[in-house]
């Protein structure tokens, strides 16, 4: 399944932009999650007909069903596309939710968020990024202990970041609301893609099909690599769990989300306040034993709080009532994969001698699997990257103009991870 693009230039043929699909052509989209919801929704904007397909009963089943998440922003840390994908994507996404919480409750009790940074280093960088202009005026702030104190309503004893467009935000409701008005597979679980003339077979586990269709996103986790015909993508899973804390009279005057290498939200509408989040590589996904609740996370959590704020630790200091675990997805540097699924063993064959730093232009264009795209890979920050990733994969499958430059629309490819194989031989 050979699908050489020559003609639409790019820096790097390798990272060279798929053929787009017919408009209104019809998309799987695998994964109702923050991934998958804002790929719909980017699809649907775009003229595609969309169906969204989840193994689990309703939108945000997995990583994305928290009862609470705090979106905010981050500094690049020195890479310029980095940065530049985490501003811009920070601000698509406030944007997306505000225009949403126009009909949906999608932001839960008071806006805007104060951070600390894991550590001094980091509080540090993050303000020397805020004074060096990293955001657009009036996003972000630095704050004195004072400051802080009357921005959260409790004495936290430290100076911070105060960020007014950020804040808490409910994962699910966000979710329901971008799959609102989109047809709905739920309870159906994938196990494989059989290409169909030119487009693709959906397959449950029995071989039954669920649906035959144009092309298919691939939002589901990193069971996203899996399905890949022709390539897989090195994905992870991380494990990570948050507690639930019982309020106490003090802590309920704590009116705005914490940051500060974990975080703690407001108290919501179980009366407890939610703490996170554990990091953990989890290499056993395939068994549910990553769902079972333990003391040693739930204290990790806490442990977040005395290393950094103790303050805050003395004013949150009531036993922990429950939690919830999720897998996220990472990759080994970090960032996104989102893009063209790609041909292996084509790739290996035009780029077998990348490591000898021959001229670009002698090879030719990327191969890519026809029709089949992933957006996968977010780890803790789906929330804040979905809106602007689902955009540009949306952008790619139509062949519409990037929302990004060349450098993110390259950062974030699939195949980026082979490329870098080929290179090193």
């Amino acid at each position: 399944m050979i699908n050489k693009n020559p003609d639409r230039h790019y820096s790097f043929p390798w990272f060279r932009r798929s053929a787009p699909i017919r408009l209104g052509a019809r998309v799987a989209v695998i994964g109702a999650g923050i991934a998958g919801a804002c790929s719909a929704q980017a699809l649907i904007k775009r003229g595609m007909d969309v169906v969204v397909i989840d193994r689990r009963s309703g939108p945000a089943g997995e990583a994305s069903g928290n009862l609470a998440g705090l979106i905010q922003p981050r500094p690049g840390g020195g890479n310029r596309a980095y940065e530049q994908l985490q501003t811009s994507a920070y601000l698509h996404a406030v944007k997306v939710y505000d225009e949403l919480s126009r009909t949906h409750e999608v932001w839960k009790g008071v806006r805007g968020l104060l951070s600390f940074g894991r550590d001094a280093e980091f509080l540090s960088r993050h303000s020397q990024w805020l004074a060096n202009g990293g955001l657009p005026n009036g996003h972000g702030i630095s704050a004195s202990k004072a400051d802080v104190h009357e921005i959260a309503g409790v004495d936290i004893g430290a100076s911070g970041l105060w960020f007014p467009h950020a804040g808490t935000i409910d994962p699910a409701a966000i979710c329901r609301a971008l799959l609102s008005d989109i047809p709905t597979l739920y309870g159906k679980t994938v196990s494989k893609l059989e290409q169909h003339g030119d487009g693709w077979r959906v397959l449950e586990g029995d071989g039954a099909c669920l649906i035959e269709t144009d092309a298919v996103v691939l939002a589901n986790g990193f069971a996203a690599s899996q399905l890949c015909p022709e390539g897989s993508v090195p994905l992870h899973a991380k494990r990570g769990q948050i507690s639930y804390m019982k309020a106490t009279q003090a802590s309920k005057k704590l009116r705005v989300g914490l940051s500060y290498g974990g975080y703690a939200t407001p108290v919501l509408v179980n009366g407890a306040h939610i703490l996170g989040a554990t990091y953990q590589q989890w290499p056993d996904h395939q068994s549910n034993k990553w769902q079972e609740l333990t003391d040693a996370d739930h204290n990790e959590n806490l442990n977040h709080i005395n290393a950094r704020l103790p303050h805050l630790r003395q004013i949150l200091n009531n036993g922990i009532i429950g939690g919830r675990a999720a897998l996220r997805t990472t990759t080994a540097d970090h960032l996104p994969v989102v893009g063209p699924a790609f041909n292996e063993v084509a790739f290996k064959h035009d780029y077998h001698d990348l490591r000898h730093g021959k001229p670009v232009h002698i090879y030719p264009g990327a191969t890519y699997t026809p029709g089949v795209y992933l957006l996968s890979a977010l780890g803790s920050r789906g929330f804040a990257l979905a809106p602007l990733l689902a955009s540009l994969l949306a952008a790619e499958i139509t062949g519409g103009p990037l929302p990004v430059d060349e450098a993110i629309h390259n950062l974030v490819s699939p195949a980026r991870f082979l490329v870098r194989q080929l290179k090193r031989g």
